[in-house]
């Protein structure tokens, strides 16, 4: 009976070390190499021929609205939030400038632009859980320079393609010319999504 009695503790500590820790459904795919919640960065694009670009939220051309689009800083007048930080996979867009209120990230379908939107009047914000951060542990080496962004587990299909709405240039998730709307799908070029927290 004794003998029991303090085998049950051990059991229960090694039945609670096993247990993996808490990872949010967007990183669920990723099990050694995704993160959940990164405190602060900015975001840029890694074209497939080498190049980069950063990449802020922009308004596409209509300037009331509450809902901004991620673009590229170059095609972008005024930005409406660089800095970012992401809690549990869904994504916060700091208040910069002129816009005093954060913007929180917003479910992505194919073939749809990266949105943030305003927390309603009075309410409180909560970002779609969709993100995740792919850290690389390959041990030659990672073909990026930043730990890169996943959508709905995906970190392959992202694409800066020329939106038909205005001048600025927006990151869409797995372009197609069948789900082309609201941007010009030949425009488009292939790039990965890098988490630059060092700057």
């Amino acid at each position: 009976m004794l003998a029991s009695i303090l085998l049950f503790p051990a059991m229960l500590a090694v039945s609670v070390a096993a247990s993996p820790p808490r990872r949010s459904s967007a990183c669920a795919a990723f099990f050694n190499t995704g993160v959940d919640k990164v405190a602060n960065f900015q975001l840029r694009a890694q074209y497939d021929d080498g190049s980069r670009e950063a990449l802020v939220l922009g308004d596409d051309g209509q300037s009331n609205s509450t809902v901004s689009i991620l673009g590229t800083a170059a095609t972008i007048p005024v930005s409406e939030g660089t800095n970012f930080t992401m809690a549990d996979s869904g994504i916060i867009a700091r208040a910069v400038g002129d816009v005093t209120t954060p913007k929180y990230s917003q479910t992505v379908s194919s073939g749809g632009f990266l949105s943030f939107a305003e927390a309603p009047e009075g309410g409180s914000g909560s970002p779609a859980e969709v993100y995740c951060e792919l850290v690389s542990t390959d041990p030659n080496g990672s073909p990026f320079e930043y730990p890169i962004l996943a959508v709905n587990s995906d970190a392959d299909n992202f694409y800066v393609c020329q939106s038909t709405a205005s001048s600025q240039r927006s990151v869409v998730y797995d372009a197609s010319e069948a789900s082309a709307e609201g941007y010009d799908f030949s425009s488009c070029q292939r790039a990965h999504v890098a988490m630059v927290q060092d700057y």
